[in-house]
């Protein structure tokens, strides 16, 4: 009988089968000799397998240590969360050392904000790679640093790659904004200078592919998607059901032409949501192939040439310091910012009994998010009380009638919500336990519009009429006017003008009234004290302010936060997405042109400053969660 080593194979010869035989025959006589060389035979292979695996794995951690160094993966895992700034560049930085790499690097060869020739950071932000929550870092960088912030309209129709006549315009109107400042917008990568422009600071983020296209199917059949374009664009049709009801491993198996990732196929618009390269490829046809090797080499040649930072998605915390240290004029303070607590960021905790407190503003989803929470205290064990309608709504009480309120609302048994349309009470100051405060903002020239369309709309007088029918009907000239028409000819109803006084639910521009409270400080239209106060009110005491435009966000803090109550609210929103998007929805609401909006917006300065505030409260918030579908802003 051969036995044979050979490196890592080792075989028994022909004998091996004679050798099964014979132990099958139990009975027969085996030779001793024979059974200790087997025996001999047995530890031999043993031990060779042994020492052999022993050394291949000792060789294996080498080279494990020298492509994957354990602090480099650890603080990927910890992003912003608190571990080391420096623990994924330190391990970098000594793999490239002991590799002698490290000679050939220069920071200031390797920032290309250098040859920016503007203090104008223009950020073509790519979908779905948490481009959302880096705007709002930036805007909140903006008010620390002290530059401006832009970003582009809602769109019908976002078109992202543009004709050399179309890139000219984009490039020539964000050249033209005052610096330092900062342009936002979805859109491929344009070349300043072969427009003769001066260069800007380019920046971006990517996001693994495959994640980032499951995050974009699962997102545009979100029903706060298509709640929010049809508030903008109401004659936006709906999807099919069924389109919206597949989910995303179906569409890949059953080959659906929407899950289907071939090379060199064609689509266009942001609607091809695989090609992430595309924002860095550029306008050229070149670009639109899926997936090959010329659009991914314009893409690499406009990283490396053009681009300051390219932050990625799985690994915020170097993204974050590469920034701080490349571009410190625009993220100075970036990580410190980033670093946040969510404990010290929800109020929850001051409140004193299980009772929400909505003093809901008026146009803002209210009606909708008053349903939700109905639903919501079937699901969760929670009682729901709202105020009745009345004749005349007043948010403003005087003392004894705020704490007359506050002690009625103190009186429901627990746990329970309150909703009214009412200003901020201050419970403790009448030395009443203080509840869980929650309110909703919305953008404030949209609010203002849809305020005016709102109490125009038949159903409003009818509804009201019902109620009490001795209230006279409107002038039907008054009813007719278009909001445009009222801004353009200067009447009344539409001045918005700073200081002006206007008492009642019906001055329904200032939405900072009802967080600034019941002083007569806070009824000056757009002044600087009313929004100090209004501010101070929702840092100090509301647990969530949650804004209209960004439901989903919303919606996870609300359930994170304030668990008690707002428990499943996401899937109870997408169950009752039918029902709810129908609430007050006003078709007779004709759009509005930009011009006219801009021109309210200008009047209206420190409403859309307290909006903002309270939008980044909440992506702040949603950040200080650390859960792995916000990285991308839930957007």
């Amino acid at each position: 009988m051969k036995i044979r080593f050979d490196g890592e194979h080792h075989y028994f010869g022909s004998a091996a089968k004679t050798m099964d035989n014979v132990f099958r025959q139990r009975r027969m006589a085996f030779p001793k000799r024979t059974s200790e060389l087997v025996a001999l035979m047995a530890i031999s292979a043993t031990l060779f397998l042994f020492l052999h695996t022993r050394d291949l794995n000792s060789k294996l951690r080498q080279m494990e240590g020298r492509l994957q160094p354990e602090d480099l993966t650890q603080s990927a895992a910890n992003q912003i969360s608190g571990g080391s700034a420096m623990s994924a560049v330190s391990a970098m930085m000594r793999q490239l050392k002991e590799s002698g790499e490290i000679s050939n690097l220069d920071a200031k060869a390797l920032n290309n904000t250098r040859f920016a020739r503007k203090e104008m950071i223009f950020f073509n932000r790519v979908p779905k790679v948490g481009s959302q929550t880096f705007m709002e870092l930036l805007r909140t960088l903006g008010q620390h640093n002290g530059f401006a912030f832009n970003r582009d309209h809602i769109q019908r129709v976002e078109t992202v790659r543009l004709a050399p006549a179309e890139q000219l315009e984009l490039a020539a109107m964000i050249n033209s904004y005052p610096t330092p400042s900062v342009f936002v917008k979805h859109i491929c990568f344009i070349n300043f200078t072969q427009f003769h422009l001066p260069e800007p600071i380019y920046v971006n983020m990517v996001r693994d592919p495959v994640e980032r296209v499951i995050s974009w199917y699962y997102y545009v059949r979100a029903p706060w998607y298509y709640v929010e374009r049809k508030q903008v664009f109401p004659d936006i049709p709906l999807p099919d059901p069924m389109w919206l009801k597949k989910d995303f491993e179906t569409c890949v198996l059953q080959g659906d032409r929407e899950c289907q990732y071939i090379e060199g196929a064609l689509r266009e618009g942001i609607g091809d949501h695989r090609r992430q390269s595309l924002f860095f490829c550029g306008h050229s046809d070149a670009c639109t192939p899926f997936n090959t090797q010329g659009a991914l080499q314009r893409a690499k040649r406009a990283v490396e040439e053009n681009y300051a930072v390219v932050g990625v998605l799985e690994d915020l915390n170097s993204t974050l310091t590469v920034l701080e240290h490349y571009i410190p004029r625009f993220f100075k303070g970036a990580r410190q910012i980033s670093n946040l607590d969510a404990k010290a960021l929800n109020n929850t905790r001051f409140a004193r009994k299980e009772m929400i407190f909505f003093n809901r503003v008026p146009k803002v989803g209210s009606q909708t998010f008053m349903e939700l929470l109905r639903t919501l205290g079937q699901h969760n064990g929670f009682a729901f009380n709202r105020d009745h309608i009345q004749r005349v709504e007043t948010v403003r009480l005087a003392p004894a009638e705020q704490l007359e309120l506050a002690a009625m609302i103190n009186s429901y048994p627990t746990p329970s919500v309150f909703v009214k349309h009412i200003c901020f009470i201050n419970f403790t100051q009448f030395h009443l336990p203080e509840p869980i405060y929650v309110n909703m903002v919305r953008d404030p020239v949209e609010r203002v519009i849809s305020w005016y369309y709102y109490v125009r709309a038949p159903w409003y007088y009818v509804e009201r009429k019902q109620v009490f029918p001795d209230i006279p009907l409107p002038d039907p000239m008054w009813l007719k006017k278009d909001f445009e028409t009222c801004v353009l000819q200067g009447d009344r109803e539409c001045q918005y003008i700073e200081g002006a006084l206007r008492e009642g639910i019906g001055d329904h521009r200032r939405q900072s009234l009802f967080f600034c409270g019941h002083s007569d400080a806070c009824t000056p239209f757009n002044t600087q004290g009313a929004l100090q106060r209004a501010k101070r009110a929702v840092e100090e005491n509301y647990a969530v302010v949650g804004v209209l435009e960004d439901l989903n966000s919303t919606l996870t803090v609300l359930e994170h936060y304030i668990p008690r109550f707002f428990k499943g609210a996401r899937q109870v929103y997408r169950d009752e997405v039918e029902r709810f998007k129908g609430i007050n929805r006003n078709i007779f609401k004709p759009p509005v042109s930009e011009e006219v909006k801009e021109i309210v917006r200008r009047n209206f300065t420190r409403e859309i400053e307290f909006y903002h505030f309270c939008r980044q409260r909440l992506h702040r918030q949603l950040l200080a969660l650390q859960l792995p579908e916000t990285s991308e802003g839930l957007r």
